[in-house]
């Protein structure tokens, strides 16, 4: 039993920790990605239609969370 907690406990901590830090950079990595969409081209050297499809599917993202938000405030 304690040999069990030895192991359980440092793996249940750590995967803790490493999920708030895995959510709190993909926050803030997807923040400073949508903060400036000129800055896509010269970090990322992706194409003008590349940008042009990311886009699109952020804007369809957009509207379907806000959907998503209609129906749930309905439903209640």
């Amino acid at each position: 039993m304690i040999r069990n907690l030895r192991e359980s406990v440092p793996k249940a901590t750590g995967n803790y920790f490493l999920n708030i830090l895995k959510n709190e950079t993909r926050f803030y990595l997807l923040k400073e990605l949508t903060s400036d969409i000129s800055t896509y081209e010269f970090y990322l050297e992706e194409d003008h239609d590349v940008m042009e499809r990311r886009n699109y599917y952020i804007n369809l993202m957009k509207t379907l969370k806000n959907c998503d938000k209609m129906l749930l405030y309905e439903e209640e």
